[in-house]
């Protein structure tokens, strides 16, 4: 051994454990939805923490419940929408105002999101 061998302890009693800093090199396996509002307002949750989730298409709606929060989406072509929470793909919903559903014929649009704190 030679005399710049320190153990592990030594390092922390130093207050110094280990030189080189721990970073991650690219994002994490954390997978978080972001609800955005039509006035800015935004909220992010935990996929882990989504318990349930149910799609009404008579309603037009999709009630996702967390551990914490209720969401409620309302808008038009929710069944893709829908799939993809099941496989917890969306990364940001976006609240869009009601007349432009129709400019969007190809994809779900969401005209309002209720955010209740349970």
């Amino acid at each position: 051994m030679g005399q710049e061998f320190k153990f592990k302890i030594d390092e922390m009693r130093e207050n110094n454990p280990g030189k080189q800093q721990q970073i991650y090199a690219g994002e994490s396996h954390v997978r978080n939805v972001c609800f955005v509002q039509s006035d800015g307002k935004m909220l992010f949750l935990n996929y882990g923490y989504l318990v349930s989730g149910e799609y009404l298409p008579d309603e037009s709606k999709i009630v996702l419940h967390f551990t914490s929060h209720t969401i409620t989406l309302k808008g038009t072509k929710l069944e893709t929408l829908y799939q993809e929470f099941f496989s917890h793909i969306p990364r940001y919903i976006l609240a869009t105002n009601e007349r432009y559903s129709e400019v969007e014929k190809s994809t779900y649009t969401i005209s309002e999101i209720q955010v209740s704190k349970i």
